[in-house]
């Protein structure tokens, strides 16, 4: 049997994906996390075969952290599950370690199948992932593959209304290097104040 690990910030979504594995034997949810602190403690203490982890979660950086679980945790496949922008995050995260990539929109047989899937040793990709992935080494490379995994992130706390020393404490980083990133992401986005990046960051689907 798989054993399931939860990381996600949502309680409804914690009580419905273990209702439904419990009428499925093939796989069970043994461990729940609701920020990062708690998950930390939780891949101490279990031996887990897959995570299911919401890269929202509270107290989490997709950088950092990510790199963290996949080198303590070797033996553990981690299975993305997230409404976060794939086009922004996911190839990101694969490339980090994780095995695959799935949005919140999916179904809970999508779900299952995509655990059982990772368990066996197969990726999981969505047809707009493979095609990002196959493209990013071309000159025509969109704006999400031209951003790294910080300035996404970064990114992201911008357009959340973040200051640039509130997002230098988030990152763990200084506020001339949140200030680096800031400059970076107006010249790859080609826009030259945080209103216009904000602005076209949303018409170009990036957040």
């Amino acid at each position: 049997m798989i054993q399931l690990g939860l990381a996600d910030n949502v309680p409804t979504i914690h009580f419905g994906i273990k209702k439904y594995f419990e009428e499925h034997s093939k796989i069970s949810t043994t461990s729940y996390a609701y920020n990062f602190e708690a998950l930390s403690q939780e891949l101490a203490s279990r031996q887990l075969d897959v995570l299911l982890l919401d890269i929202g979660l509270t107290g989490f950086n997709v950088v950092s952290d990510l790199k963290w679980i996949v080198k303590n945790f070797p033996q553990l496949k981690i299975l993305i599950y997230s409404d976060l922008k794939e086009q922004v995050f996911a190839a990101n995260c694969i490339k980090t370690g994780a095995k695959g990539y799935l949005n919140k929109s999916a179904s809970m047989e999508d779900i299952e199948l995509s655990i059982i899937k990772i368990q066996q040793g197969d990726l999981v990709l969505s047809d707009s992932l493979k095609s990002i992935m196959l493209n990013k080494k071309k000159q025509d490379a969109t704006y999400f593959t031209k951003l790294s995994a910080r300035e996404s992130e970064v990114l992201r706390y911008l357009c959340s209304g973040k200051k640039n020393n509130e997002i230098s404490s988030l990152l763990h980083i200084n506020d001339k290097t949140t200030s680096t990133y800031k400059t970076r992401l107006y010249k790859k986005i080609g826009v030259t104040n945080l209103v216009d990046l904000i602005t076209k960051s949303k018409s170009l689907g990036i957040i």
